[in-house]
């Protein structure tokens, strides 16, 4: 069950194309594992479409509404299209055999992905071209995998792909989206059987408080 979501104003602003375009694969990405959140945004795009339409009531013809709907999650305003169809994407990203499907969002990203680095901690890293200021990265932890106290400076948001992630009391399941806020401390781990994977962004570099050196190796970086 998906515990963490988008706030409203979140959804409305995705709706109205307000979000950052790198906020924006997030809430997608989210909406493509969150059934509750696409009826939520489904009845912002249709409150939003009277509005714009002039309509007395909050109602489009269907299929009027789906296609605009549509547009809201694959717009390439949001960085979720390419010149190449889905059916092309890779569902997948694989790493030590062991294989993730990946939301429709985030499939394009699977292309994109380095190699995998590995972390010390029971934790591995792959970088993605986000085109942008920000980072991102697919980040999988292993059964005791952990990340050693770290502060944001700047918005930082996780989606849980797979698996879970833990936070003392506080666990993070599949199809979770978690904004950070500015300034807030992370400790996660993962306890899960399974691992964990997560794909995070972040606007800034963290600011690690201890374990940095230990955690890296020379040649890699931690968007997390």
């Amino acid at each position: 069950m998906i515990n963490f979501h988008p706030t409203g104003e979140q959804l409305t602003l995705f709706a109205e194309g307000a979000l950052s375009p790198e906020e924006s694969v997030l809430v997608s990405a989210h909406v493509d594992m969150c059934e509750w959140c696409r009826d939520e945004l489904q009845q912002k795009t249709e409150l939003l479409a009277a509005k714009v339409f002039h309509l007395n009531e909050p109602v489009l013809r269907q299929h009027k509404l789906d296609s605009m709907f549509e547009g809201i999650t694959s717009s390439s305003a949001y960085f979720t299209q390419s010149s190449l169809p889905y059916s092309q994407h890779s569902q997948y990203i694989h790493l030590d055999g062991m294989r993730f499907q990946l939301p429709r969002t985030l499939r394009k990203y699977a292309l994109k992905a380095g190699g995998w680095s590995y972390l010390a901690g029971k934790t591995w890293q792959t970088a993605i071209d986000f085109n942008s200021s920000w980072q991102a990265s697919f980040m999988y932890l292993e059964k005791g995998g952990h990340i050693p106290e770290h502060q944001y400076v700047g918005k930082a948001y996780w989606l849980i792909i797979d698996g879970e992630l833990s936070e003392g009391r506080k666990v993070h399941k599949k199809g979770d989206f978690v904004a950070i806020k500015e300034e807030a401390s992370k400790t996660p781990v993962c306890n899960a059987e399974q691992g964990c994977l997560v794909f995070t962004v972040l606007e800034k570099p963290v600011v690690f408080s201890t374990g940095l050196t230990n955690l890296l190796n020379p040649s890699s970086h931690l968007y997390f």
